[in-house]
């Protein structure tokens, strides 16, 4: 200690201040954080878009689990978030009482991104004896201010839309639904997933 001491006090005045500055640049000037790169932002913001949506599929299926009318739900992811024209996602309902009526609703998940205040889809239905037929329908996912109807979390909006209420199936058996998107244009951006509902009356 008293060698140090000794060495600073015998220092020449200029060098005592120049030993100074680079004391006080080294413990007390903080440096700017590197910026991260796009590319990583990109992937981080991916990331918690991702555990979002997982941590809202827990707890719509929780919720669905407690659910005595539900006959059948399913979703169906659209890879990497774009649906195509061409891309008719299928779902299979297994009917087994025909004197029941049932309500019928199209899903629908997709990000703040999506360009349109609403949807249009193609509703194709097969019955169990091979009969087929065709429906149009209109999902309004937005209200004309522009604010997102449905639940959302973050930047992700979830819409239950019921489209038939009160059917009744002619048939028992399998029913075979497929979805496809009736916009003008082939690619739908930012549509996370797609499904359908099928509930019982009381």
């Amino acid at each position: 200690m008293v060698k140090r001491r000794l060495i600073w006090l015998n220092m020449p005045l200029t060098n005592q201040k120049n030993h100074a500055h680079s004391l006080l640049k080294t413990f007390w000037i903080r440096k700017e954080p590197k910026s991260q790169p796009e590319s990583k932002l990109v992937g981080n913001l991916f990331v918690q878009m991702y555990f979002r949506a997982l941590l809202l599929f827990f707890i719509v299926t929780l919720l669905s689990s407690c659910d005595p009318n539900r006959v059948y739900e399913e979703n169906k992811e659209i890879p990497d978030g774009i649906w195509y024209k061409a891309q008719k996602v299928p779902f299979e309902v297994s009917i087994t009482d025909t004197g029941l009526k049932y309500n019928l609703y199209l899903n629908i998940r997709h990000t703040s991104g999506f360009p349109y205040r609403n949807i249009w889809m193609k509703v194709y239905t097969t019955y169990p004896s091979g009969k087929q037929r065709d429906d149009l329908a209109e999902l309004i996912l937005a209200e004309q201010d522009g604010k997102w109807r449905g639940s959302g979390m973050g930047d992700i909006w979830d819409n239950s839309i019921l489209i038939q209420r009160n059917i009744k199936f002619p048939e028992p058996g399998s029913y075979k639904f497929e979805l496809e998107h009736y916009m003008r244009h082939d690619k739908l951006p930012f549509v996370m997933d797609v499904g359908m509902r099928v509930e019982k009356v009381d």
